[in-house]
């Protein structure tokens, strides 16, 4: 597959292993390497419960083994081709996502990101292989079934603000009109991204009307609401294509932050 998988926030990575290197002397933590990837080192952790460690090994031995995160996602073989091409932008991809995953997809344009990223949201099916989510088929849950436990912010070109209020487009994908505690929620994540200054700026507050008729937005502003968007799905895995590109260093921080702790399983799709 010419995208290349690594995890850039493997704190909390099912996959991750202990490094067979020496303990420091020092205060930092020995690194650990992720079997997702080949080369990336991709987390640091204390390695002893306790300040009275004498080795590594000793603690090893005194820890319980940790059971394996169940596979959220399984790919065996997937091969896709589109019409307009001979040679296929998948072929014999095999991969498996876990429940706590924190993935990234790196590739060039072309390498078939977008491809992998409509697999995985039921929205094209392989032509080649099975993909199954809790070792089921999506004839099995159904379209919308499938699509009730995935979801995916797309492209900022491919994402779109609706003339509605600002929480209608916050809480689009689910019920409506919406519950109290759904409107707290959003209200509290819009706050953790950044966004409860504009929500203050707003005559109306989240019943202020957005889109072509209402309060303009900008480029950083429309990502938020869509990240926003997509976490407030209550879905199993999360995926965002290129949804940071069009944020600053430190607005992204914070996004990635809030992206962290609320997402069950993530995937993020990016440009090297």
């Amino acid at each position: 597959m010419p995208a290349r998988w690594r995890c850039p926030w493997a704190a909390s990575c099912s996959r991750c292993e202990p490094s067979t290197r020496s303990p420091s002397t020092s205060s930092r933590s020995p690194r650990r390497r992720c079997r997702s990837s080949r080369s990336a080192t991709c987390c640091s952790r204390w390695a002893a419960p306790s300040s009275n460690r004498k080795s590594l090994s000793k603690w090893r031995e005194a820890s319980p083994p940790t059971p394996p995160a169940e596979p959220l996602i399984q790919a065996r073989g997937v091969t896709f081709r589109h019409d307009a091409r001979t040679r296929p932008v998948l072929e014999n991809c095999s991969f498996q996502i876990a429940q706590g995953d924190r993935i990234l997809l790196e590739g060039p344009s072309g390498g078939g990101k977008s491809t992998l990223v409509s697999l995985l949201t039921g929205l094209r099916t392989p032509q080649g292989g099975v993909m199954l989510l809790h070792a089921l088929d999506r004839a099995t849950f159904g379209a919308s079934g499938w699509r009730k436990r995935i979801t995916a912010a797309p492209q900022f070109h491919e994402n779109h603000v609706l003339s509605g209020s600002f929480a209608y487009n916050l809480l689009l994908g689910r019920e409506w009109p919406t519950s109290p505690e759904l409107r707290t929620k959003a209200a509290a994540l819009c706050k953790e991204l950044g966004l409860d200054e504009l929500v203050a700026k707003m005559p109306a507050g989240l019943e202020e009307m957005i889109g072509e008729t209402g309060w303009q937005l900008s480029h950083g502003e429309k990502s938020r609401l869509y990240i926003a968007r997509t976490l407030l799905q209550g879905v199993e895995l999360v995926i965002l294509d290129e949804s940071f590109a069009s944020l600053d260093p430190e607005t992204m921080r914070v996004a990635q932050r809030c992206v962290l702790n609320h997402a069950k399983a993530l995937v993020v799709v990016s440009h090297p």
